[in-house]
């Protein structure tokens, strides 16, 4: 029996992806071209960390498409992206927060996102807060859609944009950690992001 190559319509994954990315950007995200690096998360830009405190403009979105067709995209976190991510690293995490009627943004390729609008004080990048629970917090970044090098999928389920984002009330608490050195001036208790969902850490 002939063998029958079946291909994938490349152009048409690239527009489909690209027009996501633009949709987050309308939206205020701040968005970076990655897939670089052994494990296909590192930004293959120079000196991304300046769109911590800017989004990149439609133009460079435009130019990087065209430059280096990416694979993958992140959102950067932080105050002027306006998001956090929480990174659920497994499935049961994710399950956890879905029963509290939590659907996840985008899923990956060991678990899922949720993108938090970000509470207007500091929230430190935590890993592992719980066994499989990360948090991307300001300078940082999150992959939002498309495939690895390796394969592995960052699948948009529920684009994050304004309407759409959880809020850090939502999510289950059990551990916040007060951190009042970084507090404004006023703010009768501002604390450093920590969740748990309510099971002790192993």
């Amino acid at each position: 029996m002939r063998n029958i190559s079946v291909s994938v319509d490349q152009q048409a994954l690239d527009k489909s992806i690209y027009d996501t990315v633009c949709r987050l950007h309308n939206d205020g995200r701040h968005l970076i071209p990655t897939g670089g690096g052994d494990n296909g998360k590192k930004p293959i830009i120079p000196h991304w960390a300046e769109y911590q405190e800017r989004q990149p403009t439609g133009a460079e979105l435009h130019e990087w498409q065209q430059k280096y067709r990416p694979t993958v995209w992140a959102n950067v976190c932080g105050a002027a992206s306006g998001v956090i991510v929480i990174d659920t690293d497994n499935h049961e995490r994710q399950k956890e927060l879905e029963a509290r009627n939590l659907k996840p943004h985008v899923l990956t390729p060991k678990g899922a996102h949720f993108y938090i609008r970000h509470p207007g004080y500091p929230v430190k990048p935590l890993v592992n807060i719980v066994p499989g629970i990360d948090i991307r917090g300001d300078g940082s970044y999150a992959n939002v859609i498309g495939t690895r090098k390796d394969g592995g999928e960052y699948k948009v389920l529920v684009p994050p944009i304004k309407g759409a984002l959880y809020t850090v009330a939502d999510l289950p608490k059990y551990i916040q950690d007060p951190a009042y050195s970084n507090s404004p001036p006023g703010m009768e208790i501002t604390k450093w992001l920590i969740v748990s969902f309510n099971s002790p850490p192993m």
